[in-house]
Order: structure tokens, then sequence, then C-alpha cells
């Protein structure tokens, strides 16, 4: 697999076409190129009494619209001419999570540890870490390794999905 040197970290707002400019231009910049558009932004914002979902503010849903879905179409329609000349891939990454639910970052990890050591609910053993996510990513960039997949759902959750709703239909023992 082909590897770049160097990085390029960018702090913009990835909600407003100056943001995305920002993002593609830098890219190009450094690179010379765009070969992967991962999408990987989203959350679930919640409003100032805390409210989120169906429960939050209208202004707090349509920032949540632009960010979870607004900014998922406009890069992809802007990156896609540079991905058409590099015959690039576009990796969209959605969760749900404890993060999303609007839990701090240590209430978040309580939540993730206990959720790993619970076998029923993720027979792996373990919740996944960033770099398991990575691998998935790395794996569908390689044009090589991957040319036969497109326009697939890959689930990379330790086989949650899996056991979702099994305990429910078959109980589970204590």
């Amino acid at each position: 697999m082909a590897r770049f040197s160097g990085k390029v970290a960018i702090v913009t707002d990835i909600t407003t076409s100056k943001g995305q400019d920002l993002i593609i231009s830098s890219t190009l910049k450094k690179f010379g190129q765009i070969n992967i558009l991962i999408n990987n932004a989203g959350a679930n914002l919640p409003d100032a009494s805390g409210n989120t979902r169906s429960n939050c503010a209208i202004e707090n849903l349509q920032k949540m619209l632009q960010l979870n879905l607004q900014s998922v179409v406009e890069m992809t329609q802007k990156t896609r001419p540079h991905l058409a000349k590099t015959r690039g891939e576009i990796v969209n990454i959605s969760s749900i999570g404890a993060a999303a639910r609007g839990l701090s970052a240590e209430d978040s990890l309580k939540f993730y540890n206990s959720m790993g050591e619970i076998p029923h609910c993720i027979p792996a053993g373990y919740c996944g870490q960033p770099e398991h996510l990575a691998s998935v990513i790395a794996f569908l960039a390689d044009r090589k390794a991957s040319e036969y997949i497109v326009g697939q759902t890959i689930i990379a959750d330790g086989g949650t999905s899996l056991v979702l709703g099994m305990h429910s239909v078959f109980g589970v023992k204590k």
C-alpha cells in the first residue's frame, strides 16, 4: 500500500463552504492530489438545556443535519473531480455511541469499558480502538487489496451487531 510522508492538520468548520475548501486546498497543496475522502465528522449536539434529538431546539437539529448529512454530500461533490482523476475512494463513517449521547469523555470511556466487559454486548470482549477502524480504512483505500469491494457497508463492531436483539429473543443467563 502506498504511504504518504508527512501530515496535514486543518482545524476548520466542515459545515461551511470556506472550511470545506480549506481542507481540499490544503490537501492538494501538501499532496498534489486526493486519493481518498473519509467523511468522519458527526455529532448529536445538545441544546442549551442539554436536550438532544427530537427534544432539542430546531436550530440544533439544523446544525446536526449540516454536520451529519450536508457536509458529507458537499465534500463528496467537491472532491469527486479529484477522486475521479486518481480513481480514489470515499469512506463514510458513522457511529452510535456514548459520545453521541452527550456523555463526557470520562463517562464515555467508562461506558465503553463496561460494554466491552460484557460478552453478550461485544463478543470480541473489548471495545474497539481507533486503530481498528484505521485498519479497515487502510484496507478500503488500498485499491489492489479491495478492488472488488464497491458500495458496501462494512461493520467493525467486535460482533455487537451479531448479538443485538438476541438477548431479547432468547434471553441472557446471568
